[in-house]
């Protein structure tokens, strides 16, 4: 009887011994799937995207530090401010034949909403003179057009590439031109001859056009840009600078 018991003892304590790691694995694997659930934001398409940017990041961060030469970067994010300054190669009027006085000049202020769509403010200038008009009266006149643009700027970016930004949309807004006209008859008063024909000192019309564009970063706080519209020029130039961070990615690691 003693034996027996002696016996079915020693086979418990074997049998207790030999689950132990077994039950210490099972514990092993449930914290490392809980971990791993932490530090990928749990399961499903959602966490494997955000893995990827992780793992995309540090990989740029890697390469910039070890790279003999590194152009500047800036990412396009959502909240970011950036205020445009440029000037027109191909005056609207020029197409009229009109003479540039002003070249075309025009600022604007753009609010990122989000990496794909911005919403922004614009505003044009510029100055021109008509080429010399024969009155039926027989008399030279010519008249000088000061130009104005206003316009909100809805934009849709189309950015695949670090350091780049295409983007295109539209404008809405408001056009507004005063004519100052002269003669070379003193006699004869301009406002007569504006009159007959049907001109008016201060003329007011919509604003309604697309644009197409893109910008290369030239520095963190730069850009330099190129812009195909019909605001008060056809063909624009300019720069663009950053006035804020916009909102960090927290899911971006630091190294």
């Amino acid at each position: 009887m003693k034996a027996n018991l002696f016996t079915f003892a020693i086979v418990v304590l074997v049998a207790i011994f030999s689950l132990e790691p077994s039950v210490a694995n099972a514990k092993n694997l449930q914290n490392f799937v809980k971990n791993e659930k932490l530090d990928t934001g749990g399961p499903g398409k959602k966490a494997k995207k955000k893995a990827k940017r992780v793992k995309k990041s540090k990989h740029k961060k890697l390469k910039r530090k070890f790279c003999t030469y590194c152009p500047p970067t800036r990412g396009f994010d959502k909240g970011q401010v950036d205020a445009s300054f440029g000037a027109g190669l191909l005056p609207t009027y020029l197409m009229d034949k009109a003479t540039v006085i002003l070249p075309p000049l025009s600022v604007g202020v753009d609010y990122r909403m989000s990496e794909k769509f911005s919403l922004g403010i614009a505003a044009g200038h510029s100055i021109s003179e008509s080429q010399p008009i024969n009155t039926p009266e027989g008399i030279l006149a010519t008249w000088t057009n000061k130009h104005y643009n206003f316009g909100l700027k809805p934009g849709v970016h189309f950015t695949v590439k670090e350091n780049w930004d295409i983007y295109g949309g539209f404008q809405v807004g408001l056009n507004y031109s005063k004519l100052n006209g002269k003669t070379d008859f003193r006699q004869v008063s301009v406002k007569e001859i504006e009159s007959h024909l049907g001109i008016h000192e201060n003329t007011y019309s919509p604003s309604f056009f697309g644009y197409t564009g893109v910008r290369y970063v030239v520095s963190p706080k730069w850009t330099i840009n190129t812009e195909i519209g019909f605001g008060v020029s056809l063909l624009n130039i300019g720069c663009t600078y950053l006035l804020n961070k916009g909102e960090e990615k927290t899911e971006i690691l630091k190294l």
